[in-house]
């Protein structure tokens, strides 16, 4: 009589979903696999996680959570690493590349959000909103008391834009076309010829940059060499009366040199979306500067935006683990 051997175990992919993602991508991915959810509160690296991890395929995260070599060392399944954001920085990708897993992210969707709360942090620094806040709400308008100085318009004035990708190219098409300023970048592969040819935004040198600009915008990677790479000498470029906004990543910034150059007015003032620790602690001197204006970490917090980064997460997710080739990876090489 012919043996028939035993059918294979289901082998379906197991997901683990750390990220904050709607109950309709949820049932997307129980669709395809057996789907573990952690908590906002939670870490990865909490004891109760290791069997699931050990036990998964794929993973899911948002810029929150840290993806270290050691955790990835425990994922003997694991196939692609999938997280809800532009930036990776969060994650050991050596070491998911020589484990041969997929880092997929979600560039594109979120640069018109970002670009957005470029325009308000400047025009929050610009216009002295905070200060004028303050004077409402504290009754000083009512009172008659003199309101704070008059503040500047954006139109006429240079843009500096450290970093001309996705995000810096948005950027430069609002204020160029709903704002009227002059725009010079900065990038250190060169000129873009594709954005000179669609906006009048002209390149230039690093210093040049930092010495010219009136409002000068990080929108860099974090990496090697983007560490502290803006500080005490680049404010020593600056013109006086000139903004630094950041919202790229806080780390990009030396966040001393760059309290000491608000603290003696070398600058104007900063627009901060990203800081160093996140959230900050509570003596930062940051906190209490009154030309300092400082968002959570928003850059892509819309409704519309987060859910288009969640469905093209998931979708790079699904598709690897079905042997697809997924839309954004930054480590193609793992796939080899």
């Amino acid at each position: 009589m012919r043996h028939t051997p035993p059918a294979a175990p289901n082998r379906a992919p197991g997901i683990v979903v750390a990220a904050p993602v709607s109950d309709g991508l949820i049932a997307a991915l129980r669709g395809s696999g057996r789907v573990a959810r952690v908590g906002d509160d939670r870490s990865l690296d909490e004891p109760q996680f290791g069997k699931g991890l050990a036990e998964a395929t794929a993973l899911l995260v948002s810029h929150t959570r840290s993806v270290s070599a050691e955790l990835l060392a425990n994922t003997p399944h694991m196939k692609v690493v999938s997280t809800v954001s532009v930036g990776v920085d969060h994650i050991d990708v050596g070491a998911a590349t020589a484990k041969g897993i997929a880092v997929c992210n979600t560039p594109g969707v979120l640069d018109d959000a970002v670009a957005e709360l470029t325009m308000l942090l400047m025009l929050s620094l610009s216009r002295r909103a905070i200060a004028n806040r303050h004077a409402v709400v504290g009754g000083g308008w009512s009172r008659g008391e003199q309101m704070p100085p008059f503040g500047s318009d954006l139109r006429g004035k240079t843009l500096g834009i450290l970093g001309m990708g996705r995000t810096g190219r948005a950027l430069a098409r609002l204020a160029t076309q709903g704002f009227g300023m002059h725009v010079l970048y900065h990038n250190r592969s060169g000129a873009v010829a594709s954005a000179q040819a669609v906006w009048p935004v002209a390149y230039t040198a690093r210093s040049e940059l930092f010495k010219r600009a009136d409002l000068l915008s990080v929108n860099v990677d974090l990496n090697s060499d983007t560490l502290g790479s803006v500080g005490r000498h680049e404010f020593e470029l600056m013109k006086h009366s000139a903004f630094l906004i950041n919202v790229s990543r806080g780390a990009v910034v030396d966040e001393a040199a760059l309290i000491e150059a608000l603290r003696t007015r070398r600058i104007a003032g900063a627009g901060l979306d990203v800081l160093q620790r996140e959230p900050p602690s509570e003596d930062n001197p940051l906190l209490t500067l009154d030309n300092v204006v400082i968002t959570p970490h928003l850059g892509s917090a819309t409704v519309e935006t987060r859910q288009a980064m969640a469905e093209m997460a998931v979708r790079n997710l699904l598709a690897v683990c079905s042997g697809a080739p997924p839309e954004a990876i930054v480590n193609p090489e793992a796939l080899s």
